[in-house]
């Protein structure tokens, strides 16, 4: 019998919101303000507020503002 892998269907590592600020090179209160202001999209995560952000929706993020 063949085993079915779920790994391909998980997403990559999840970025906290000072990871994504490191990755932007930007101080964290933008991060803020942009995923507030719903430019930046970021999961929350568990019963508390645990805001993450995928290096997908960052590059999507950095290629849009390069227009």
């Amino acid at each position: 019998m063949k085993s079915i892998s779920n790994r391909a269907a998980l997403p990559q590592k999840m970025l906290t919101l000072r990871e994504a600020a490191d990755v932007l090179n930007v101080d964290p209160g933008a991060v803020k303000r942009w995923r507030k202001s719903g430019i930046l999209r970021s999961y929350s995560i568990g019963p508390r507020p645990n805001i993450r952000f995928t290096p997908e929706d960052l590059r999507a993020f950095l290629d849009s503002s390069a227009a």
